[in-house]
């Protein structure tokens, strides 16, 4: 699936960086980790 990154969140504790994704499909967001994440081109 894609996501779309709709907001950058507070960096972690422990230096990570987290995002706030959606896709088109869910009514839900989600947080995850950059690491998480891959880009599509």
């Amino acid at each position: 699936m894609i996501y779309t990154i709709v907001q950058h969140m507070p960096i972690e504790a422990d230096g990570r960086i987290r995002y706030r994704i959606k896709c088109k499909s869910e009514k839900i967001e989600r947080v995850v980790t950059e690491d998480q994440l891959s880009y599509s081109q």
